[in-house]
């Protein structure tokens, strides 16, 4: 039964239309206790001209004094094969702009973007416009009351900027749910000591501070600097000279390498090389958003020369299916997200959705258990994975009934 004064409705873009939407709809039913159909399908209509317009699948359904949420996924690539970004925010503002007028007055506008629009676009150097700022006055202009976005670029200047423009902003962290995929590989690694943490460069220093300190590692946290050339600019930005390395010893460890987006993967690459150099045993990858904007093919070449051991990344954003590979770990997320809105549409606390520490804690402490001990010496050396996979249990699964157990 819904307690709320207002309908829980998500209108899903044709950038979020996919399995994912699906999943959506699967976790909110279970987190609300309901089989009601929460979706609305949003489809373009698409006109000789080039133009396009937005198209509610209302059938007998109405938004009218409902809590609307929109969600849209704007890397996806479009009917043409090509990743339009600013095509598909068009697309987002154009299905806020229908409910205005007849099918408007909803009590809420929650717009979630799991990859943020302009993200990146956060600073105003070499004449460059504030796109990021921009796109939140944008939004709140057209009714949003609130963004839920995942692991954003720079969550300070859009916190600022969603300040500025009197709308609130979520900013989801999948932190615990990818580190707890890592250690179900990994977890040899963490009982002894050995999985340490190296920031790829100086932005992400903090992120991989703050994973450092969970996993409190005696090994420390490492750090690359990207030297420049300032003496010339290419592609808008200066040139790298090199990557130089600076803390502890990683010889014989397993590093994994935390950034918030995988775009050519070029950082992340060279970075990983100078440390299987200076002896690593096991490099892991750890990113949110895995735009791999030149293809698999460096990452295979890498795999195969060893110079990474996986990646982990979540489906934040649209991974094509042939990107599928043995190397490659895709987090799914959409139950935190669904749990994100449900919160929010209840008006509860978002801070156990969005950072889940306590959580972490626990599985962490279990991990290090005698009860994982022996469980380990009762599968033998048998594929943990494996395992898990004939049982029909999770890793988290197996981690809360260790931990109820204590």
């Amino acid at each position: 039964m819904d307690n709320y004064q207002s309908k829980l409705r998500v209108m899903v873009l044709p950038g979020y239309n996919d399995e994912r939407g699906q999943s959506l709809h699967k976790h909110l039913q279970e987190v609300r206790q309901s089989n009601e159909n929460f979706l609305i399908g949003v489809s373009a209509k698409n006109f000789g001209d080039g133009e396009s317009t937005m198209i509610y699948n209302l059938e007998d359904e109405s938004i009218r004094g409902t809590h609307a949420v929109y969600i849209e996924d704007i890397t996806k690539p479009m009917e043409h094969g090509l990743r339009v970004p600013n095509e598909r925010f068009a697309q987002l503002k154009s299905a806020m702009g229908g409910r205005i007028g007849k099918e408007g007055n909803e009590k809420r506008c929650t717009v979630v973007t799991p990859f943020q629009l302009k993200g990146r676009q956060d600073k105003s150097g070499q004449r460059g416009s504030l796109d990021m700022a921009q796109s939140i006055k944008e939004l709140a202009s057209l009714g949003a009351t609130n963004i839920i976005t995942v692991d954003a670029h720079n969550p300070t200047a859009s916190e600022n900027a969603a300040y500025m423009a009197d709308i609130g902003f979520v900013n989801m962290l999948p932190t615990v749910s990818m580190l707890i995929a890592i250690l179900e590989k990994e977890y040899k690694a963490f009982r002894d000591g050995q999985l340490m943490t190296v920031s790829p460069d100086e932005g992400a220093t903090a992120r991989n501070a703050a994973l450092a300190s969970m996993l409190a590692s005696p090994r420390g946290m490492g750090l690359f600097f990207k030297e420049r050339d300032f003496t010339q600019i290419v592609d808008g930005a200066h040139p790298i000279k090199q990557h130089i390395y600076t803390g502890p010893s990683v010889k014989d460890t397993t590093v994994i390498l935390d950034d918030d987006i995988i775009a050519s993967g070029d950082t992340l690459l060279g970075a990983a090389r100078i440390l299987k150099d200076k002896g690593a045993e096991r490099v892991i990858l750890k990113a949110t958003h895995p735009l791999f904007t030149k293809g698999l093919e460096n990452f295979d070449k890498a795999v195969k020369n060893e110079i990474i051991d996986h990646v982990f990344v979540t489906n934040s954003v649209y991974v094509p299916p042939e990107f599928e590979r043995d190397w490659l770990t895709v987090v799914d997320i959409t139950k935190y997200i669904a749990n994100t809105i449900n919160a929010l549409h209840e008006n509860r606390s978002l801070s156990e959705y969005v950072r889940r520490s306590p959580e972490l804690a626990q599985f962490l402490t279990t991990i290090r258990s005698p009860e994982f001990s022996d469980f380990l010496q009762k599968i033998n050396g048998t594929n943990l994975s494996s395992v898990l996979r004939d049982e029909g249990k999770t890793f988290p699964e197996l981690l809360h009934e260790m931990g109820d157990n204590n």
